[in-house]
C-alpha cells in the first residue's frame, strides 16, 4: 500500500517531471543550436571577406613593387606582371595607385612611387596582365600602366 501511495505522491507532483516539458526543452536545444549555427556563418564570412580585401592589397603592392623596380631603371624600362582583384574592389591609377577595397574592409589605400606618377586605366575585379613601362611625359618621368 505504501508503494502505491508514494506512486500517486509523484503523479501529482507538478515540479515539472512530466511529458508537458519536453517540448519546451527541444525548442531550448533548437534555439541553441540556431544561435549557434548562425555566430559560425558570420564569424565564416568575416574571415572570408578579410581574404579577399588582404587579397587586394596584396595586388596593389605588387604593382607599387614593380613600379619602383621599373622606375629605377632606363627610360623603356619594362616589366609584365599579373595581378588579381577580388570582387568589390578597383584599383584606380591617377598619379598614385588608389586601391578601392569592398564594403566592410577598413578603408581605401593610396599606395606612390617617390618622384613618379604612375597612370594607366581603372582595373576591376578579376585577373589582369599587367605591363608597366618607364617614360618620359614632357619633363616629367612616369610609369605607365595598360592592361595585355
Amino acid at each position: 500500500m505504501q508503494k502505491k501511495l508514494k506512486a500517486r505522491e509523484f503523479l501529482n507532483d507538478k515540479r515539472g517531471f512530466g511529458v508537458e516539458d519536453a517540448p519546451f526543452q527541444i525548442a531550448a536545444a533548437v534555439i541553441v543550436l540556431l544561435v549557434t549555427v548562425g555566430i559560425g556563418a558570420y564569424v565564416l564570412n568575416s574571415f572570408q571577406h578579410g581574404n579577399e580585401c588582404q587579397k587586394a592589397s596584396e595586388a596593389a603592392l605588387e604593382i607599387q613593387k614593380y613600379a619602383r623596380l621599373v622606375s629605377a631603371g632606363s627610360e623603356g624600362s619594362r616589366k609584365i606582371i599579373s595581378v588579381g582583384l577580388p570582387d568589390e574592389s578597383s584599383i584606380t591609377f591617377d598619379g598614385d595607385i588608389l586601391l578601392y577595397t569592398g564594403e566592410g574592409c577598413v578603408g581605401n589605400k593610396t599606395l606612390s612611387v617617390e618622384g613618379i606618377s604612375i597612370q594607366g586605366n581603372q582595373l576591376g575585379p578579376g585577373s589582369h596582365n599587367l605591363k608597366l613601362i618607364y617614360v618620359k611625359s614632357g619633363s616629367a618621368w612616369m610609369v605607365n600602366v595598360s592592361k595585355i
